[in-house]
């Protein structure tokens, strides 16, 4: 299929610059080219008319809780270690429970993210082997890249490591809810079943001050196939920068820490030169709204008064965190179609003094009018078709 698509401003490249009245020619899911202006001289079979609007690449949600979603708001006045402790916390009794009922909610989590323009979805599933296999099937239908980080159940059992291998050839990622519940022992056998299988490991990290002190930061930092930690809302410049010099990018969830347990010091994260993505988290507890945690980091950078830009806090959210989980997110000629497009009376060129703001503090699920994922289109509102005759 080839579509034309006309951006009144486009989002371009790995180190993203804003580049106006631009048009895409797309052919079979790549973009063959991008040039200046707006023509409709081109044999397509179709021409989008977002000229009042922005083009960009998806969202990556780098860390969820999707299965979680099955059940929201569950006694969410309690501490988060009666909440999310595993496996005897509110979440994972519930977990048991509802199991007939998980895919569902995994399914309506990924709907959200299908409208909200999110491309790639990370998730910690529950649960071992039957977790996992809830996950694909409540990811069925979800156009985007599910990522899903299986955790295993039989820690401090026998049968282990064959569960840890059976997760790693189905799901290459492993999610370590705390390092605390495995031994040394059983950290260094994933690590090893890990890099034999080419495959990663991702772990929650320092997300309250107990945990930190406790030293769940030295159980896994030297861990060779840890590619992704979680939170990390108390480590220090010093220890964000040692991951980043081993490749482990940081996720961090903004609305959730703050709701769980602090803000994330945005200055030591910065400075560290980690790589950094945003992640809704728990499904449960917070709304899976990527837009509402891409707004709130900038609101805390001036809290903080730390120099964060909002193009950064774009190529934070799209481009950043779908390198760490190993994919290139960005839009250029000779890449795969896989975009979005932003109109709204929120993103509506005609009425913006500075279109970078505008998309970080504005944008949401009801800006997003297009969504090309996997060079396949999966949504195109009729508002964005053009019917015309000319172009201008």
């Amino acid at each position: 299929m080839k579509i034309l698509i006309w951006a009144g401003v486009l989002v371009r490249g790995s180190e993203p610059i804003i580049t106006r009245r631009a048009s895409l020619y797309i052919e079979d899911g790549v973009i063959v080219s991008i040039y200046n202006g707006f023509s409709n001289d081109r044999d397509v079979d179709m021409v989008i008319d977002l000229r009042e609007g922005v083009v960009m690449p998806p969202l990556v949600n780098l860390h969820t809780h999707t299965a979680d979603t099955s059940f929201m708001e569950l006694a969410s006045d309690l501490d988060i270690d009666s909440v999310v402790g595993e496996p005897y916390g509110a979440k994972y009794i519930m977990l048991r429970k509802m199991r007939d009922r998980i895919p569902s909610g995994i399914r309506l989590f990924l709907e959200m993210q299908r409208e909200a323009g999110v491309g790639f979805v990370a998730d910690f599933r529950e649960g071992g082997l039957v977790g996992l296999e809830q996950g694909f099937e409540g990811s069925r239908g979800f156009e985007g890249i599910y990522i899903p980080m299986a955790m295993p159940t039989k820690i401090g059992e026998q049968g282990f490591g064959e569960e840890a291998r059976e997760l790693l050839l189905r799901a290459r990622w492993i999610g370590i809810s705390s390092p605390h519940y495995y031994s040394k022992e059983e950290l260094g056998l994933l690590d090893k079943i890990a890099e034999e299988l080419d495959g990663y490991i991702a772990s929650h990290v320092a997300e309250v001050r107990e945990t930190r002190d406790e030293g769940d930061f030295e159980a896994i930092s030297n861990l060779k196939r840890l590619r992704l930690a979680v939170h990390g809302v108390f480590l220090g410049e010093g220890e964000l920068g040692y991951l980043a010099s081993r490749g482990v990018g940081l996720a961090v969830c903004p609305r959730s820490n703050m709701w769980f347990s602090r803000q994330p010091d945005l200055r030591a994260i910065l400075r560290s030169g980690i790589k950094i993505g945003v992640g809704s988290d728990n499904g449960g507890w917070v709304k899976p709204d990527i837009w509402r945690d891409l707004e709130l980091l900038l609101l805390l950078s001036r809290q903080q008064g730390v120099d964060l830009e909002p193009l950064r806090i774009i190529r934070i959210a799209t481009i950043e965190a779908a390198e760490i989980l190993g994919y290139k997110n960005y839009i250029d000629e000779g890449m795969p179609s896989r975009l979005i497009g932003l109109r709204s009376p929120w993103i509506d060129l005609s009425n913006i003094a500075n279109i970078e703001y505008a998309i970080v503090k504005r944008g949401g699920p009801e800006s997003v009018k297009l969504a090309m994922l996997n060079s396949r289109s999966i949504k195109i509102d009729r508002s964005i078709i053009y019917r015309g005759s000319s172009s201008s």
